[in-house]
């Protein structure tokens, strides 16, 4: 099964599909051609054949494809109360231009991830963005040197979490996170890493061994996601992708992702990774489900890796938010008044004397409006994606669908018109549902006042 996972972009049917040269003859045929002596590759190595015999009963519980939103909500309809973990995800290429798309494709999914993973998240009024999906929190690492890069994470509010830095990459060109998770009493290690495609590879190989071991010793569940510029369609041709790949294994992740996640007219790589450790002992009833989102946010395709067991989890639970009362207004006000402004003021440093600020406005919103669990009666509260806006999506996602695999412009032009006509009708009923929420709230307000 791992073999699928490993020379999954060689596959037969994939390459019959994409009509690349050689397609019809054995790998063997094509060495030959090539004069290329092929037993040093991963495919015929020990740690290979080791890994297999180890593994062979999670990879048979592993099920790995493309879907669309529509699908995505069929496959996973008879398991929503019996998700462990659900991770998505994404390199968006500028969260600053695409926040609003992942909003309105996430609001389509009957999933609501426990983490999502977003690469490339670039620096640009990356503070904006921190309550964009309500019960979520937000935590990010940017490049230093440029804007271009970063990683970020929302972690769901229902969720015991915090950031550490004991597994930190110390590497050039590497922007990574870590946040140590736990959810009905059992402790997860999430990590998130953008690789920039020009940073030494056997560098970031050596660092990500050294992580990946700590992981393995102290025998916590672990899922590593990101875009790490690394394309395992290389790994029978690339000494650095193979090594890349057998330091994976030999620390026991197991690869989710098995199919390209990028795709354009010319080329197919898979360069986004999501890796699953399953710390002690893989439970028995275990299910794995993963695959590539086929929907147009960004460049590349959202992936995501949803573990199932057995136990049914019938009770939803309620989100915790933010309750931004009068009281606990002025309760931040009160805070604010107290605070000693008097070391912002002699910095001369201006990025020193910013974030000696934030720290104090942090200080002062955590304390003032701390995490309460939603009501009941609010977790009741409507969505504003109607069944017209579904079909639509659905719609949007087949188009798109034929594009890939035709390749022709007349199914790119089709698309593309169908899309601008769905992202304005989305948006018009986003804006919709809380211009009528907002005046609900005003009217029930006033009311009540006239009332006393």
């Amino acid at each position: 099964m791992l073999a699928t996972t490993v020379k999954c972009i060689v596959s037969i049917e994939l390459i019959m599909e994409l009509n690349l040269p050689f397609f019809s003859i054995s790998d063997a045929e094509l060495c030959l051609l090539l004069g290329t002596d092929c037993s040093n590759d991963l495919l015929h190595n020990d740690i290979l054949k080791d890994y297999l015999d180890k593994n062979k009963v999670l990879l048979d519980e592993l099920d790995f494809q493309y879907v669309t939103e529509s699908q995505f909500n069929s496959v996973l309809g008879s398991y929503k109360n019996n998700i462990e973990l659900s991770v998505f995800h994404l390199n968006i290429r500028s969260l600053n231009s695409k926040h609003r798309v992942l909003c309105q494709f996430l609001e389509l999914l009957h999933v609501s991830f426990d983490v999502l993973i977003l690469s490339e998240i670039w620096s640009n009024n990356i503070d904006y963005y921190k309550n964009i999906l309500p019960g979520y929190s937000f935590y990010y690492d940017l490049p230093m040197l440029s804007n271009v890069g970063g990683v970020g994470m929302f972690i769901s509010n229902n969720l015991c979490h915090h950031v550490t830095d004991a597994y930190n990459l110390n590497c050039l060109g590497v922007e990574n996170l870590w946040i140590e998770i736990t959810k009905r009493n059992k402790k997860y290690v999430v990590g998130g890493i953008y690789r920039h495609p020009n940073s030494n590879v056997k560098e970031f190989t050596s660092e990500l061994d050294y992580v990946l071991s700590d992981v393995n010793h102290r025998n916590n569940p672990c899922i590593v996601s990101g875009d790490f510029n690394i394309d395992l369609s290389k790994i029978e041709l690339n000494a650095d992708t193979a090594n890349y790949v057998d330091m994976v294994l030999m620390n026991n992740f197991t690869p989710t992702i098995l199919m390209p996640t990028r795709i354009t007219p010319k080329t197919s790589t898979l360069i986004d990774h999501i890796y699953y450790y399953t710390g002690r002992k893989l439970k028995q009833g275990t299910k794995i489900f993963s695959g590539n989102f086929l929907e147009d946010i960004s460049d590349h395709l959202a992936n995501y890796t949803i573990i199932c067991n057995r136990k049914s989890y019938t009770k939803p639970e309620r989100p915790f938010i933010r309750i931004f009362s009068q009281k606990n207004k002025q309760k931040f006000n009160d805070y604010l008044q107290k605070s000693n402004f008097n070391d912002i003021f002699v910095d001369i440093d201006a990025n020193s004397a910013y974030n000696k600020f934030i720290n104090i406005v942090q200080s002062a919103f955590d304390y003032s409006f701390p995490f309460t669990r939603l009501s009941r009666a609010r977790a009741k509260d409507k969505v504003w994606v109607t069944a017209a806006l579904r079909k639509s999506s659905k719609t949007k996602s087949k188009l798109y669908k034929k594009w890939l695999q035709t390749k022709e412009q007349q199914d790119e032009i089709k698309y593309k018109q169908y899309r601008r006509y769905f992202r304005k009708v989305a948006l018009e009923a986003e804006e919709k549902h809380y211009r009528e929420m907002f005046d609900t709230r005003t009217n029930s307000v006033k009311k009540n006042c006239g009332e006393i």
